[in-house]
């Protein structure tokens, strides 16, 4: 990256980054580096090996901030599942890997979503959240308040989720399994509210 904020695939430090949260490796692609690129709304790959810089995932939406809120104060026109660029994040915060290689989960902040990644199709989808909140549940029935950091073990199963504004750390019963079907994933709350944000696992 060249330091200076912005938006552009290119090599090494020619390319723009607009605020960088988190990166993760592939455990057997070793030339492979994911970034969450929170201002730009993308997941950005990394060819360690070359340094060039291309768009994985997400597409850029600059019009977001001009668009009106929803009656209960949550834009949801930034949200899209699909694949590669078709897909839509709104903040993505933090990702993670599995140990297979095949998936990677996204905290999806202001989306209030967790998204996963099929590694090998480049589909997004929704597993769990939708509106903010603090409800434990199933699929977009579960609420988070900005979800942020993630981590998961070598079983991939639960995800952990920080859930900054609700100042709780959360669990996502994935069932190990590569399914997008929102009924199999279920949301529950680890700790209650404490008197700082969360940041990170």
């Amino acid at each position: 990256g060249s330091g200076v904020k912005g938006f552009q695939n290119a090599g090494g430090v020619s390319a723009h980054f607009y605020s960088p949260m988190d990166v993760a490796t592939h455990p057997t692609d070793k030339h492979s580096l994911f970034v969450a690129d929170y201002g730009n709304d993308v997941i950005r790959l990394v060819n360690i090996t070359t340094g060039a810089v291309s768009t994985f995932v997400g597409r850029q939406h600059p019009e977001k901030e001009f668009d009106e809120m929803n009656d209960i104060g949550f834009v949801e026109s930034f949200v899209q599942d699909g694949i590669g660029t078709n897909a839509l994040f709104n903040n993505p915060g933090c990702l993670v890997v599995t140990y297979t290689g095949e998936q990677m989960y996204i905290s999806d902040e202001e989306n209030e979503r967790i998204r996963t990644v099929d590694l090998n199709t480049g589909m997004v989808s929704t597993v769990v959240g939708r509106f903010p909140g603090t409800l434990d549940g199933t699929g977009t029935l579960a609420q988070f308040s900005s979800p942020f950091g993630l981590a998961i073990p070598l079983d991939n199963d639960p995800l952990f989720v920080v859930d900054r504004r609700t100042h709780r750390i959360r669990q996502v019963i994935t069932q190990g399994h590569r399914s997008v079907n929102t009924n199999e994933w279920t949301v529950s709350s680890l700790s209650t509210d404490s008197h700082d944000i969360a940041y990170g696992v």
